[in-house]
């Protein structure tokens, strides 16, 4: 898949290099595009990414949920958090996951829509405890609708899982000499 191991290492400018390459070669190559599409959001170009991810909803046949999960993802990073909840909800119907959570939960709680951002960082939390940034998000939402124990008890929740993280990614650089 091109730019795939590019994207695993997060070299996001190799993997656009990649998948531009496949590109001018098989120009509706599926891979290639959602593969552009996720280095361009990564990359913090924005319109880029909306602009592939929109070619690839308009064609219907490949990577639909995920090209709606990354246009929203671009949108919410724009601020666009109306279109962001269209896309989210969209893509929502066709693949449920722990970061389509997330991202639902985010653009909730910019729109102030408290307790269904509530629900959405829990729902990710049921999927994945390892969702460190859904527990600290959802320490925020409780925070802001008053409720102080649920609050600390989320906030205590990601303490933990970012500290479970540094340890295990800590161990896994060990063997490379770089578990400084």
């Amino acid at each position: 898949t091109p730019g795939k191991v590019d994207q695993m290492n997060e070299a996001w400018t190799e993997g656009l290099a990649a998948c531009d390459a496949a590109l001018s070669l098989v120009p509706d190559h599926p891979d290639a595009q959602i593969g552009r599409t996720i280095s361009l959001s990564n990359l913090g170009r924005n319109l880029e990414a909306i602009e592939a991810a929109t070619r690839l909803i308009d064609g219907g046949t490949w990577f639909v949920a995920q090209a709606l999960y990354w246009r929203a993802w671009n949108r919410f990073e724009l601020m666009d958090y109306l279109s962001a909840r269209q896309d989210a909800d969209r893509a929502r119907v066709m693949m449920i996951n722990p970061g389509m959570y997330l991202l639902s939960g985010v653009i909730d709680w910019r729109l102030g829509r408290l307790e269904g951002a509530e629900r959405d960082f829990e729902e990710a939390l049921r999927m994945d405890f390892g969702q460190c940034e859904a527990a600290s998000f959802l320490g925020g939402v409780r925070n802001q609708r008053s409720k102080v124990p649920e609050s600390l008890a989320a906030f205590k929740q990601a303490v933990q899982c970012y500290d479970l993280a540094i340890t295990v990614r800590r161990a896994a650089l060990a063997p490379l000499g770089g578990a400084g």
